[in-house]
């Protein structure tokens, strides 16, 4: 499959989570023969009591520095050569969202767990509320990716869990599109919940559950077919619980990705506790690219996008 240009940004806090993260964000823009800017957000209030009467030109510049340093350190001075560097002072994650927009990013990567949420699950730091503001695809690598990517990461297949619902289609595409941009193909994973009858119900399990996933199977191939011969995809159905048979394929197949769309309040993908895709993430095992159920393309190509300016950039 043909491989898309991604421009990325990568939020970093200078914690090793973020250094993990910065390393995959470098491999996806090569990868993808793509673009990287690297943002460090100075918190406004935290710069407000440590540095009351700083100049904050002064402090943009020092800021710089760290980061440029920060950069070299973590993907080598060869590569970093190509990166961008921009500091902002304000809320990160809003921070990060205006900076999303202004260089029309298509994929922003971040670390799970900052210097503030080294004890606490993913969805208590900043990157739990970039999830639920972004309106292009986060990326989040955790703790427990390796240090940094294999020269073929993510590799030929990235894995997808998908819904079939109303969203399928709009789903599938999405996916399908973010396989696309990395030159990987799409293993879509349907998960059916293993029910448990009452006691009181006879019900003849193997014929429920044999049922149950051949319906499934022919839904998923009818989606496949849906998308085009350019795109190269199969299908699994497992029963269990989403979140676990998710994770626990990905492990099994080593694959180095999952795609999984983000679904509003009530959705099972879903950024809050108890949606499919929190769960997943919280679990940390395998680096998720989560895709806002808004993310719409914008072109011929979701992830086509012209060359911008690179260099080192302050929003003070």
């Amino acid at each position: 499959m043909k491989r898309h240009a991604l421009w990325i940004l990568c939020p970093v806090d200078f914690s090793e989570s973020s250094r993990r993260a910065l390393r995959y964000a470098a491999a996806l823009a090569g990868r993808s023969d793509g673009r990287l800017t690297v943002l460090f957000v100075e918190d406004a209030l935290l710069v407000s009591a440590a540095a009351a009467g700083y100049d904050r030109s002064a402090l943009a510049r020092a800021s710089m520095r760290e980061l440029r340093r920060f950069v070299n350190q973590a993907i080598g001075r060869s590569r970093a050569r190509s990166v961008g560097c921009a500091v902002s002072l304000g809320v990160p994650a809003r921070e990060i969202e205006k900076a999303a927009k202004r260089l029309h990013a298509d994929l922003i990567v971040m670390g799970t767990h900052g210097l503030r949420g080294a004890r606490r699950l993913f969805f208590g730091s900043t990157t739990r509320d970039v999830l639920r503001r972004a309106s292009v695809p986060v990326l989040a690598v955790p703790r427990a990716a390796a240090r940094k990517p294999s020269s073929s990461w993510p590799g030929r297949q990235v894995l997808a869990g998908i819904e079939l619902g109303p969203h399928a289609r709009s789903d599938a595409r999405a996916a399908a599109e973010f396989a696309g941009s990395v030159g990987a193909a799409l293993l879509f994973v349907h998960v059916l919940p293993d029910l448990q009858a009452p006691s009181w119900i006879r019900v003849r399990p193997r014929e429920t559950k044999s049922r149950r996933v051949g319906k499934a199977r022919a839904g998923l191939e009818r989606l496949i077919a849906g998308l085009g011969p350019r795109v190269h995809a199969e299908q699994r159905v497992l029963v269990g619980n989403p979140a676990d048979a998710i994770s626990a394929e990905a492990i099994r197949l080593r694959a180095g990705l999952i795609v999984l769309v983000l679904r509003g309040k009530g959705g099972v993908f879903g950024a809050r506790p108890g949606s499919i895709t929190y769960q997943v993430l919280c679990q940390g095992l395998v680096p998720v690219v989560a895709l806002p159920s808004r993310f719409r393309p914008r072109g011929p190509s979701v992830f086509k996008v012209g060359l911008r300016a690179l260099g080192s950039t302050t929003f003070f």
